[in-house]
């Protein structure tokens, strides 16, 4: 699988609770019937049915934007920029997905890896990485 679908996959998943997961993809991936998920789930099969429903609604749906207000945003994305400006952070090239990309350190700890996807000559998505399982993979 293309490792930019692999990412957009897992954003997509991960926005999902652990049993509308398990619905949607025994269902809709894998074809099975909500009889059998709801006995592998150990709930009905209504219930199953109404979890794939709502992960498919999920999916559909467009991520709302943060509550935070737009002065925090700002005075928090200026900390930020900032940081890594007087030297606070690191920020170091390296390849990771098949796609170039960016870890961002602090005190030599990761915190933060990007990667981007293209749309006609600008940057069309921006994905970052923030487990610190998967970021140790930069150390």
């Amino acid at each position: 699988m293309d490792q930019s679908i692999s990412i957009a996959l897992m954003l997509t998943l991960e926005r999902l609770s652990p049993a509308e997961r398990a619905a949607f993809i025994l269902h809709d991936v894998f074809r099975y019937g909500f009889d059998e998920i709801g006995q592998m789930l150990d709930k009905s099969a209504p219930a199953c049915r109404k979890l794939a429903s709502r992960a498919r609604d999920n999916i559909q749906r467009k991520t709302q934007p943060n509550s935070a207000d737009r002065r925090e945003l700002e005075q928090l994305s200026s900390a930020f920029f900032d940081a890594i400006r007087q030297g606070d952070m690191d920020l170091t090239r390296t390849w990771f997905n098949g796609v170039p990309g960016y870890v961002l350190s602090l005190k030599q700890n990761p915190v933060t890896a990007f990667s981007f996807d293209a749309d006609q000559g600008l940057i069309g998505k921006i994905y970052a990485i923030r487990n610190p399982d998967k970021l140790r993979y930069f150390v």
